[in-house]
């Protein structure tokens, strides 16, 4: 029988692991102890819908301002291997969708994703908010 709760010991060792590290993670308390010895830097980036692209332009470190470059090489990596992410996320006609939510809506400039757009991200889970 497989238990879901974590073992004394177990806790012990995550605790021991981040108590060992040198450098304080800020807001590292946010996340599940579990966690902690697998994340490395947090970065806090202004919260909209484009924050998950600012946290990987962040640490990456491009500047979270940097949002759109992000967007941008994720199209073009998308149409670079098309055949390949078509079979991943079960069509053309998905990856097709996919790309298009990458767009940023040119009335709004960068500051606004097409509502529509946001939300088929959200249903194909690539994105990270």
């Amino acid at each position: 029988m497989h238990s879901t709760i974590e073992s004394s010991s177990a806790k012990n060792l995550i605790k021991s692991k981040v108590k060992s590290g040198e450098r304080k993670i800020p807001m590292l308390d946010q996340f599940h102890l579990i966690c902690h010895p697998y994340i490395v830097d947090v970065v806090d980036v202004v919260v909209d819908s484009h924050c998950g692209y600012r946290c990987i332009a962040a640490l990456l470190g491009m500047g979270e301002e940097s949002w759109p470059l992000i967007r941008n090489d994720l199209f073009k990596e998308l149409s670079q291997w098309r055949d390949k992410y078509a079979t991943l996320v079960g069509s053309y006609d998905q990856l097709e969708q996919l790309r298009n939510s990458l767009l940023v809506d040119s009335q709004s400039g960068v500051h606004g994703v097409i509502l529509h757009n946001y939300l088929m991200m959200i249903f194909y889970h690539y994105i990270s908010e």
